[in-house]
């Protein structure tokens, strides 16, 4: 599975060179056709190109995109005979453009999705799938209790604190980030 994910990485990197020196080609020669490169790539956004991590990647082999940084992820702790449970993580984008968070996959789960709560006048709150999450320039958005969050629906294997499970996070103009999250 290791060798899985530094195919990945070393994919994203490729693509990522081969996008720069396409767009470095086509601001030279404006008669180039333009290549679509979309097939296949980490920032497709079809669930099945996304890359599944099934145990926790030690720290050292967690690839950092250089411009994102996540930091306290952690999972709900529920019961084992709860189904679902709930992650948190602060995001932060060093670039100079927003990204957008489109996605988290893991085996840990059927389903996982990102959500948002919202409360209306009466003070009651409701919570609702988005289907992405928008990060601005140079700046953090914090998934936590009672905001936007990560839902996990489906747990395969009842959740053990302490546990480190790693989930893949997919950006729209990012590689996928896999992060460890630890339950608590």
């Amino acid at each position: 599975m290791r060798s899985l994910l530094l195919i990945l990485l070393i994919s994203s990197v490729c693509i990522a060179c081969e996008r720069s020196a396409q767009e470095n080609s086509n601001s030279n020669n404006s008669a180039s056709a333009p290549v679509d490169n979309s097939a296949g790539s980490p920032n497709n956004n079809n669930s099945s190109d996304l890359a599944v991590v099934d145990e926790p990647l030690a720290e050292d082999e967690l690839p950092s995109s250089g411009t994102i940084e996540v930091d306290n992820p952690w999972i709900r702790m529920v019961p084992s005979v709860s189904p679902n449970s709930a992650a948190y993580v602060s995001i932060s984008n060093g670039t100079e453009e927003s990204v957008t968070l489109t996605g988290i996959s893991s085996q840990l789960a059927d389903r996982i999705e990102i959500h948002n709560v919202e409360v209306d006048a009466a003070g009651t709150m409701s919570m609702f799938e988005i289907d992405s999450l928008e990060i601005e320039p140079d700046s953090t958005t914090v998934l936590e209790p009672s905001g936007a969050h990560i839902m996990i629906y489906g747990l395969k294997e009842p959740l053990t604190e302490g546990e480190m499970v790693t989930m893949m996070l997919s950006f729209d103009n990012q590689p996928p980030i896999p992060v460890n999250f630890s339950v608590k």
